[in-house]
């Protein structure tokens, strides 16, 4: 064991530590970020400024395809092609993607197991980032993939109620008539 001077409410003792003890950092648990399916969808929904919003997302992480089905609307992504199409019931407008292929909610490599928590009578694993300048939170039912919230700071002070997105009837597999593209499109 080592010797270190430590300040315990401003009086200097000296302490020992074992030598694994002062190299190692501190770790809550380290656990690592679950792993999506290959294909799956989720339900979500969020309140902002008193209207409330929810959409149905489909993700395929094996042909790196998204959709997006609002009441009135649906985005269709195929990132293997950089194209993307609008599409409501009286209009469809094609457009290139500029961004990358993420999941969702999104899970950046920088996130980090920083506890567990009950959300709604759920028992969740969080994963996320708690620093000045993100606090941005991913709540996963205990032990799986599936998403029960999502906290963003930035989004609370811009009028999202509580800063949460809430996720309901996430499933595994692909709903092949998602990604359906009416001909209307390519004319």
């Amino acid at each position: 064991s080592l010797s270190r001077a430590v300040n315990l409410s401003g009086f200097w003792t000296m302490k020992k530590f074992s030598a694994l003890a002062l190299l190692a950092p501190a770790v809550i648990d380290a656990q690592s970020q679950p792993t999506f399916p290959a294909q799956y969808s989720c339900a979500s929904m969020y309140t902002l400024n008193g209207s409330k919003y929810g959409q149905v997302t489909h993700i395929d992480q094996t042909n790196q395809e998204t959709a997006v089905q609002k009441i009135a609307s649906s985005l269709v992504s195929f990132f293997a092609n950089k194209t993307k199409y609008s599409i409501s019931t009286s209009w469809c407008s094609p457009l290139t993607i500029y961004g990358t292929f993420a999941t969702d909610p999104p899970m950046s490599a920088a996130y980090q197991y920083i506890g567990s928590e009950t959300v709604g009578g759920v028992e969740c694993d969080k994963f996320g980032e708690d620093d000045q300048y993100a606090d941005h939170i991913v709540y996963f039912k205990k032990g799986t993939w599936t998403p029960v919230q999502v906290y963003d700071k930035q989004q609370e002070q811009t009028g999202m109620l509580g800063g949460l997105t809430h996720y309901s009837n996430c499933v595994e597999g692909k709903n092949a008539t998602a990604y359906d593209v009416p001909a209307s499109c390519f004319n």
